[in-house]
């Protein structure tokens, strides 16, 4: 985050060169909610995912690939208004794609992208209809992916969702 409290994403080589991005369609004034682009997760290739703030202040997940082009994934059921929408959290090495997004309902529900762009949604196994919800965290070279879920009971709890 800048002076300007605007997010900017960057990489790291091994050597410390660092590189900052912004996703092109990233909002960057403060009437769009949190405005910028913020980089979570990286692979060996060194596509990045993460997510940017759009003009109206929704969320989009995206890739960064090596090369600098910017995808956009937003979930379907992900919601379109204010502090709302997608995030991508974590890519394997064969550009799996993990995540998850904020419906209308202000829940939260895991995503799994293939490296050819399908999504699926998923929720934790007994999750809360009402509150917080399912967030994947992580995505391992076989698929597995890890997060997190509040149950039923409102308890947290985590997963391990193995790939079929």
């Amino acid at each position: 985050m800048d002076a300007s409290l605007v997010f900017h994403g960057f990489v790291r080589t091994p050597a410390g060169v660092y590189t900052t991005f912004e996703d092109p369609n990233a909002g960057m004034n403060h009437s769009s909610g949190y405005p910028g682009t913020v980089a979570y997760g990286i692979n060996d290739a060194g596509a990045v995912v993460g997510m940017y703030t759009d003009a109206n202040g929704v969320s989009h997940g995206f890739v960064r690939t090596p090369a600098g082009v910017f995808i956009t994934i937003d979930a379907q059921g992900a919601g379109t208004a204010l502090y709302l929408g997608t995030t991508a959290f974590s890519i394997n090495d064969a550009g799996a794609i993990a995540g998850y997004y904020l419906d209308a309902n202000k829940l939260y529900h895991g995503f799994f992208r293939t490296p050819a762009g399908a999504i699926t949604t998923f929720d934790g196994p007994d999750a809360s209809t009402t509150t917080w919800g399912t967030q994947a965290l992580s995505i391992g070279n076989a698929g597995e992916i890890a997060g997190t879920y509040v149950g039923t009971d409102l308890s947290n709890h985590g997963f391990i969702l193995a790939p079929k």
